[in-house]
């Protein structure tokens, strides 16, 4: 959900949804998530909000430079574009299994990328970018590290951990698809 939109929501029933969102969590085989997150590009668009600094990362994140890195990175030089949307993780906040695997009008998802915004993240408060096998065992985690980019292929099994609830600074994030047409 937008933070626009959540911001909007009346007190009584961001309860409602809050107690959705965690049903819907502890339903097995059910995915779901909880977190906030804004859109700053889709289809590799500009940016359309005023912040400079938002305009600019996203003309980077769809820059020769950077699509050239993600074709080199991923193996895959097909890559045209990339969607950006930004994440905040809260206490709770989490991103059930999935495998990021959508076949949109606007191109096939090549890889997922996040860039780690969060200046100082421990292990042990959760919000780990989790790599799962096909027997649902996982095989790997990235802690949020201050600048860092993950990359991972589409379709790749992973979830995001849920955030501890004694955490008070969200986990930050930039994070999308570089896509092939």
């Amino acid at each position: 959900m937008p933070l626009s939109q959540w911001e909007a929501v009346p007190p009584d029933h961001k309860r409602a949804l809050e107690d959705s969102f965690m049903e819907g969590a502890r339903t097995p085989g059910n995915f779901s998530a909880r977190y906030l997150t804004a859109h700053l590009s889709n289809n590799g668009g500009p940016y359309e909000g005023d912040d400079p600094d938002l305009q600019a990362l996203v003309r980077f994140l769809n820059s020769a430079v950077f699509l050239d890195f993600a074709r080199a990175v991923t193996g895959d030089a097909a890559i045209t574009l990339t969607d950006v949307h930004a994440s905040q993780y809260r206490a709770g906040d989490f991103l059930h299994t999935h495998n990021d695997k959508v076949e949109e009008e606007f191109g096939f998802r090549s890889a997922a990328y996040i860039l780690n915004l969060t200046p100082v993240w421990r292990a042990e408060w959760g919000g780990l970018l989790n790599f799962v096998r096909e027997d649902g065992h996982v095989d790997g985690a990235f802690t949020p590290t201050w600048n860092a980019m993950n990359f991972l292929k589409v379709p790749q099994l992973h979830f995001v951990s849920s955030v501890a609830g004694f955490v008070t600074e969200p986990r930050l994030s930039v994070s999308g698809w570089v896509r092939r047409r």
